[in-house]
C-alpha cells in the first residue's frame, strides 16, 4: 500500500503525525519511519495507531483504506467508546465527603485487619 502512495516510509511518518493530531491522539507524535518500517515488517499498531494510518493512506489515494488491506485484522483498530456508566459527578463528590460513609469505611477497614 505504501508503494501504492509513492511515499516512502518516512513520508508516511510524517503524513501520519498530524493526521494523529487532528484526532487528538498527542501520543503518537512520535511515529517516525522506524515505526512505519516495524508495522511493515509485521507488528501491528495499537489503540487509534491502526485507524490514524487508514486515514493517512486513504487521504493519498483519494480512496478509503481498510485495514484488512493493510494486513490489520479488525481487532487491532481503535473503536472509541463512551464510559458504560453514567453518574452524577456532584453526588458521588457529596457522597465520598459525607461522615457516614467515611465512619463505614472505618469500620470496613478495622474488621479487614
Amino acid at each position: 500500500m505504501i508503494k501504492e502512495t509513492g511515499w516512502s516510509q518516512a513520508q508516511v511518518a510524517a503524513r501520519f503525525v498530524p493526521v494523529g493530531a487532528e484526532v487528538g491522539a498527542h501520543h503518537l507524535t512520535h511515529v517516525t519511519r522506524s515505526h512505519i518500517s516495524q508495522w511493515v515488517l509485521g507488528s501491528h499498531p495499537e489503540g487509534q495507531a491502526a485507524p490514524i494510518l487508514c486515514e493517512t493512506l486513504s487521504r493519498r489515494l483519494r480512496r478509503t483504506v481498510t485495514p484488512s488491506e493493510i494486513g490489520l485484522r479488525p481487532s487491532d483498530t481503535y473503536v472509541p467508546t463512551a464510559p458504560e456508566w453514567s453518574v452524577d459527578t456532584r453526588t458521588v463528590l457529596r457522597d465520598l465527603g459525607s461522615s457516614d460513609l467515611d465512619i463505614n469505611r472505618r469500620q470496613a477497614l478495622a474488621k479487614s485487619a
